[in-house]
């Protein structure tokens, strides 16, 4: 029997293209609401924008994408429901950076790149299980011994993934500023098994 490698536990990252584009009125809302400064970059101190009735019709294409995550990579049964607690928009200038983190509290992660430049822009995904391990040297580097992954983005763009993968932003190169939309996604619904005492209704 010829030797096989098994891929085991793979990280499901959703990348695709969000047919929208959005109107003055939510572009100058962009540009005039009030920002706050992180550690290494500014957001939107609103930290709910998808609530808004103004990007209602935004919310509404983010939520499809979400759907078919959920239902076409998690084959979640469709008594499981979700909803998008948090969102807000990232402003990141030539020299900043975000740091490496996760999100707590969330089930699903996502970003919406309005305005990114494909040449210059990307988000670095990390793989936590060489932290503290030993890390060999490797002539090539494949899905099985890279310990980061980056992602060129451009604008349009739109990324799903499990909350809890470690990512960070690298430092902007480039004058022009990347804006994006950031947002969290929990599940509501019966969760786990009754026989297995770990049931929970949501």
């Amino acid at each position: 029997m010829k030797w096989r490698v098994q891929s085991l536990f793979p990280t499901a990252l959703f990348v695709d293209k969000l047919d929208f584009k959005l109107n003055k009125k939510q572009l100058k809302y962009t540009k005039t609401c009030e920002r706050k400064q992180n550690t290494f970059n500014i957001s939107s101190s609103n930290s709910y924008v998808l609530n808004l009735d103004l990007f209602k019709n935004l919310k509404e294409k983010i939520e499809e994408k979400v759907a078919h995550y959920l239902l076409d990579i998690d084959f979640a049964p469709h008594n499981i429901n979700f909803f998008i607690t948090q969102s807000w928009f990232n402003y990141t200038k030539e020299n900043q950076a975000h740091h490496e983190h996760e999100h707590p509290n969330s089930y699903l992660s996502g970003v919406y790149y309005i305005d990114a430049d494909k040449k210059l822009d990307s988000i670095m995904f990390i793989n936590k299980r060489y932290t503290g391990q030993i890390s060999l040297p490797a002539t090539e580097y494949n899905d099985y011994n890279s310990k980061s992954y980056k992602l060129p983005v451009s604008t349009g763009d739109i990324i799903l993934f499990p909350s809890s993968t470690t990512h960070k932003v690298n430092t902007k190169k480039g004058k022009n500023e990347r804006l994006s939309l950031a947002f969290n996604v929990f599940i509501k619904g019966d969760l786990g098994d009754e026989g297995e005492l770990w049931k929970l209704k949501i």
